[in-house]
């Protein structure tokens, strides 16, 4: 437990964390500001999502398993928790858009585009 607590409380470790909940927050919303094309970016921003989620599973359980006593059940663990699942909404394999590309028309069978020039008139 000792070893396991000293890596939690370690200034490197905070940063790493830092670091993660920054791509996991601003991760999707720069590759739509860069306009990263979906063939590389979908697999590649899977990738890191998945990777920031098992890291968030594994801080979970260490930090539960470290201090349970004040922290299973507080505050802190369920925002955690939470945080953590709500990564699935991120990854496009499990609850995120899986197959949507930008620019495919709907099922209506034209784009947006399309329909407002044909409303304008």
């Amino acid at each position: 437990r000792t070893r396991l607590a000293w890596i939690i409380e370690a200034q490197w470790f905070k940063a790493c964390m830092m670091g993660t909940l920054f791509v996991a927050l601003f991760g999707t919303s720069l590759f739509t500001i860069f306009d990263v094309p979906d063939d590389p970016g979908k697999p590649i921003l899977d990738t890191i999502m998945t990777v920031i989620m098992l890291i968030y599973v594994a801080e979970l359980l260490i930090t539960s398993f470290v201090r349970y006593r004040h922290y299973v059940f507080s505050s802190f663990f369920w925002m955690d928790f939470l945080g953590t699942i709500s990564m699935a909404f991120e990854i496009s394999y499990l609850l995120g858009e899986f197959g949507k590309t930008k620019g495919s028309s709907e099922s209506s069978g034209g784009s947006v585009d399309t329909v407002l020039l044909r409303s304008a008139r």
